[in-house]
């Protein structure tokens, strides 16, 4: 033990020797830590982790063609009335909006949802009302829905293109 705190000591009076050397040491250092935890961070957040949604185990990610590849809306519509397999078929894509706000205009990100969007995912705004069908139509509604972490714009317009549709799988 005694020559662990030797050597600690002559480590010591060897950085303060050179203290060009020790600020970039300890800078290389820095950056290394603090570049892991970023990108363990954006990994754990995106990868790791179950979305916060009722049974995530089963949703299911509904592409037309190759992976990735966008539906427009009427063909949404169609594989939605055609479906026999799942609970739900939801779509969504990512918007950038102008929110307005005290004479001042922030551009946000968002995404454009159908009306059932949150009813199949399970979840609820934490405060005010989420974008619903009503009267059985597929009707589109633009509501500002609080999500955790951040606001989030839903709604649409017929015939936007969806960049995205998702499943409950029914099993």
């Amino acid at each position: 033990m005694d020559s662990v705190i030797k050597d600690l000591k002559f480590a010591f009076r060897s950085l303060l020797k050179r203290p060009g050397f020790t600020v970039i040491a300890v800078l290389t250092l820095a950056l290394g830590v603090g570049a892991n935890t970023a990108i363990f961070s954006v990994v754990n957040a995106t990868l790791m982790r179950t979305p916060p949604v009722k049974d995530p185990e089963r949703l299911v990610y509904v592409f037309n063609g190759a992976a990735g590849s966008v539906f427009s809306y009427p063909d949404y519509a169609a594989v939605r009335d055609q479906n026999n397999v799942f609970d739900g078929l939801i779509a969504w894509g990512g918007i950038t909006a102008s929110l307005n706000s005290n004479d001042q205009t922030d551009l946000v990100n968002g995404a454009i949802v159908t009306g059932n969007f949150f009813d199949v995912l399970g979840v609820h705004a934490q405060r005010g009302r989420v974008a619903r069908c009503s009267g059985g139509m597929d009707q589109w509604q633009h509501v500002a829905a609080r999500a955790t972490g951040g606001a989030g714009v839903a709604g649409a317009d017929r015939g936007r293109r969806g960049h995205g549709t998702e499943a409950r799988s029914g099993a």
